[in-house]
């Protein structure tokens, strides 16, 4: 493939993939938001004691899934109309794939640096001790590895039915099929 066959394909493929993105993320941020709000409903201790998770929740896990799919979905394996439906849900669990990659390169960075404690005032004291806890870093790290595993688990389905979803009209568009642009107010 030549390199601006490349560059039109990837430039062809940025709008779906990240139409697919933003609607995974729109389910994720709606889902651990009612998650949230049903598990303050019943474990009742502060009134937005929940804030804090959900916002944790959406940062940590949702927002680089999301990013990850559309990197998948756009750079490194895009779907294209003319793929069959099973490459469809392999590149869909790519995507998945490379998204639960990145929640768990972001959970373990997020554990590491949490795991650096500072001795003393940060800006009272120029440079205060910082001390490194191994054993809370590799809770983080391992905690990190479940997050990114359970994100894929649980988001893969989702995935496939959003590469599924974007494969179906571009099908139909590039095949020829009557779309409902063609039909003469039929």
């Amino acid at each position: 493939m030549s390199t601006s066959t490349s560059r039109i394909t990837v430039r062809g493929t940025f709008a779906p993939a990240a139409l697919a993105a933003v609607g995974i993320l729109i389910v994720l941020v709606a889902q651990s938001l009612l998650g949230e709000l049903f598990s303050a409903l019943i474990y009742i201790h502060e009134p937005f004691d929940w804030l804090g998770a959900y916002l944790g929740q959406l940062w940590q896990v949702a927002l680089p899934f999301s990013v990850g799919v559309l990197l998948g979905l756009w750079l490194i394996r895009p779907i294209v109309p003319r793929l069959r439906l099973m490459d469809v849900v392999l590149r869909s669990v790519l995507a998945s794939g490379v998204g639960a990659a990145l929640v768990l390169v972001v959970g373990v960075v997020l554990g590491l640096l949490g795991s650096i404690e500072f001795q003393g005032a940060l800006f009272a004291n120029s440079f205060p001790a910082a001390t490194f806890s191994g054993s809370q870093a590799f809770s983080s790290v391992l905690q990190a590895v479940n997050t990114g595993i359970q994100s894929f688990i649980g988001s893969t389905p989702l995935v496939v039915l959003a590469g599924v979803l974007l494969w179906i009209p571009a099908t139909r568009r590039s095949s020829g099929a009557p779309t409902a642009e063609t039909h003469d107010g039929v």
